[in-house]
């Protein structure tokens, strides 16, 4: 009979991915034998034999059927399992590996063993000598020390010599101390000759200095290296002549230079300066010379007045006879002529000034200039002078050299001048006449006091010439001032405040008929002192409750408190009855206690608490959904409150340690093709701001979805998704569950994390929050979600 069409299909199959090539009657022949992977064998299938892993070969043949790797005829390869199904393990692809005893990555011949990789303490080489040591090996730096350290079959080899010690390293020994034999190693050396093995600068290739010591180990000591020096016993740099030495560097009490003339005195050398000190300082055979540095200039004063000649004078240390240091001398045949002489009025430049007779001549006499002619000059202009100078007198008692009508001799009347110049002019003057009264003006209104005068040329301080005021000792009360509401008379014309009919200034007041304090328009007067019942200001609001004025207390009472203009502004949020529409109102109206809940109104079907974030991002945060099995341990349960659930034919949801888990198995394992899709409100006013924070993951997500999005009016916007669905098993009302937008990411591997907190701005009025998640493969899709936190503002 022939075989079924099925399995007809499956052995062209396994003949096309082995290469097989089927004779032409083998497709629909009764026999069930095959060439199974090209071995040469045939194997029977009998009735429900499978090929479990898909590899070619069924159950009946194949020594491993979940393995599609392991199979007759697979290459074997080193891995500790028969991969070709021989009953071998591992035949002919492991390597040789030999013992490391010393661990030096040499190993010991005669240890091989055999395996896939080198197994611990093993190398794949024997090439060590002796694997008890770890400094034995091929290419280890031979030593003296008896062994064949580099396994080349030779000890020692190349060490042996004649060695010095070298106790200062610089490559010359100790002659006196001498090895023979194998090279001893760090300090010793192969060449002798250092005559101070303790000084590395000292040995015979050394260059000798200036130092009292055999540098170069020639025998001698500085060798051609001093110098001569002169003994200098004033340590003035210079020495003598008559006493020296040789030495590499200046002894003390010597110097490089000589020509000292007086070693006793530092001061006295070739290299000082000649001074007028009775000593030759220079060494130059003369004593005090005229070129000695400070030697001084003098001049002749032939006169003796101690002022010299300027046209004679001479250079020396000491002062010649005749001579003074002074050159200034105008007469030197003259002993009452020299400069700052006393000048006279004698025709004669007594003080050597070019000048004869100037006006500071000592007995020349002041004159005073007259310029109005009457014969009194002017103090403050004066002129000395051996004679008068023109326009000029003796006198000089004028005050006023303009005016020939005001001298000491003129009469003091009421002009503002000293006519007399007495040096008091006017008032001051008890002398002057043709004054007038005034009264004192006290208070400096302009109005004066009848019972008090006094009389003089010109208002004294503090008078006027009007005797009118009612009161001296206030400015603001005078016959021209203006009443006002003060209780004083403040016009001077005998009625105070409000008897007098002229008043101004009157506060107007408002009537308080709740006695808070705060008055209302409804009924003013205008008055000086406020009525009974009557207050300054009309700001209240409402002046028939006395809880109601300017500066109360915000209540949470739907009442405009503290007549702002503005209803619970201060509390809003704090009660039900004073519930704000979203969390921003609560922060913009400065109501805002911190993060926490506030009770909100948005659709004015009721106040509830709402969760606010006040401080993130500048805060104003409304809470519209939380859902969170980490921290909260929310389940099933929450989850269908939080949100409301549209459409969910899960057939496994349920909530694992920490997350909400389904997936698409019917409730016998098979695969189906199911859906979850739900959505939340969004009652708030708010600008299309966002604030989520998302912790999903998806598993193996073949021809599945999900996705989380925002709506404004059916407009959609997305938040996150991830998609890859090509199949036709889910049906329109599983489909209609995803959003209308591609997201456009499908990838391999099929796995996905959404996680952290994003903020992100829509930049419009958003109604709703949707979530949906799509599931169909033939095993396993899996979601996990851990936590759904999302905010507007």
């Amino acid at each position: 009979m022939s075989a079924p069409a099925s399995m007809t299909t499956l052995r062209l199959l396994r003949a096309v991915a082995f290469g097989l090539t089927l004779a032409p009657g083998l497709v629909g022949c009764e026999s069930d034998k095959v060439d199974e992977g090209g071995d040469g064998l045939s194997g029977s299938v009998g009735a429900g034999d499978i090929d479990g892993d898909g590899d070619g070969y069924f159950a009946s043949e194949d020594c491993n059927d979940a393995q599609a790797a392991i199979h007759p005829g697979a290459a074997e390869i080193c891995d500790g399992v028969d991969n070709n199904c021989s009953g071998e393990v591992d035949e002919g692809v492991t390597d040789t590996f030999y013992a490391d005893a010393d661990a030096d990555g040499f190993g010991a011949p005669g240890t091989e063993v055999e395996a896939c990789s080198a197994p611990a303490g093993t190398v794949p080489n024997a090439d060590d000598c002796d694997d008890a040591d770890g400094a034995v090996s091929p290419g280890a730096v031979e030593v003296c020390n008896g062994v064949d350290d580099d396994c080349n079959g030779d000890t020692d080899e190349g060490l042996d010599g004649t060695w010095y010690a070298d106790s200062d390293g610089d490559g010359f020994g100790d002659p006196d101390l001498m090895l023979e034999g194998c090279d001893p190693g760090d300090g010793f050396v192969d060449v002798a000759g250092d005559c101070n093995d303790g000084l590395p600068d000292v040995h015979p290739d050394a260059e000798e200095v200036c130092n009292e010591r055999d540098d170069n180990c020639d025998g001698s000591v500085d060798e051609g290296v001093t110098s001569v020096y002169f003994a200098d016993g004033d340590g003035d740099g210079f020495g003598r002549l008559d006493a020296t030495t040789e030495a590499c560097f200046e002894p003390p009490g010597y110097a490089a230079a000589a020509g000292d003339c007086d070693d006793g005195q530092p001061s006295v050398n070739p290299g000082a300066v000649e001074l007028c000190n009775t000593l030759d300082d220079n060494c130059d055979g003369v004593v005090d010379e005229a070129t000695a540095a400070d030697a001084s200039t003098w001049y002749a004063d032939t006169d003796a007045d101690g002022f010299g000649d300027a046209a004679s004078s001479t250079r020396a240390c000491a002062v010649p006879a005749g001579f003074v240091t002074d050159a200034t001398d105008c007469d030197d045949s003259a002993t009452t002529t020299y400069p700052g002489a006393a000048e006279y009025c004698d025709g004669h430049d007594d003080n050597c000034d070019g000048v004869v007779d100037e006006d500071t001549a000592v007995d020349a006499p002041a004159w005073y200039r007259d310029a109005d002619g009457d014969s009194y000059g002017n103090a403050t202009v004066s002129a000395r002078a051996c004679t008068a100078p023109t326009g000029y007198v003796v006198l000089g008692s004028d005050c006023d050299d303009t005016d020939a009508a005001i001298s000491p001799g003129a009469t003091e009347v009421c002009n503002d001048i000293d006519d007399d110049c007495d040096s008091l002019v006017d008032d001051n003057d008890s002398t002057v006449s043709g004054t007038s009264t005034f009264y004192e003006d006290s208070d400096g209104d302009g109005f004066g006091d009848l019972s008090s005068t006094r009389a003089a040329c010109d208002a004294p301080a503090g008078t006027v010439t009007d005797a009118t005021d009612c009161d001296d000792t206030l400015a603001a009360v005078n016959p021209g001032a203006t009443e006002v509401c003060n209780s004083l008379d403040d016009d001077c014309d005998g009625d105070i405040d409000d008897a007098d009919s002229s008043v101004q200034g009157e506060t107007t007041w408002y009537i308080d008929y709740d006695s808070d304090g705060a008055g209302s328009d409804t009924f003013t007067t205008d008055a000086c002192v406020a009525p009974t019942g009557y207050v300054a200001d009309a700001d209240d609001c409402d002046d028939s409750d006395a809880t109601v004025y300017p500066g109360a207390s915000e209540q949470c009472d739907g009442d405009d408190d503290d007549c702002d203009g503005d209803i619970d502004e201060d509390v809003r949020g704090s009660g039900a009855a004073c519930a704000a529409e979203s969390c921003a109102e609560v922060l913009d109206v400065g109501a805002s206690t911190g993060d926490g809940s506030y009770y909100l109104d948005p659709d004015g079907s009721g106040a509830s608490l709402w969760e606010c974030d006040m401080t993130t991002d500048g805060g104003g945060w409304t809470l519209v959904a939380d859902w969170n099995r980490i921290d909260d341990g929310d389940n099933v349960a929450d989850f269908n409150s939080a949100f409301t659930v549209l459409f969910n034919n899960m057939d496994t949801f349920t909530t694992s340690g920490n997350a909400l888990f389904w997936q698409d198995a019917d409730a016998s394992g098979g695969a189906d093709a199911d859906a979850l899709s739900v959505s939340r409100d969004i009652p708030f006013p708010n600008d299309g701001e966002v604030l989520y924070d998302v912790e999903y993951d998806g598993d193996s997500m073949e021809q599945s979805g999900a996705w989380l999005w925002v709506e404004d009016s059916g407009t959609e916007f997305n938040l996150e998704c991830w998609e890859y669905i090509t199949t036709t098993a889910y049906s329109t009302t599983e489909l209609a569950q995803a959003p209308s937008y591609t997201c456009g990411n499908a990838s391999s591997p099929k796995n996905f994390s959404w996680s952290g907190t994003v903020q992100d701005d829509l930049g419009t009025e958003l109604d709703t929050l949707r979530f949906a998640s799509l599931h169909y493969d033939s095993c396993c899709d899996y979601s996990y979600l851990y936590k759904l936190e999302f905010w507007v503002r």
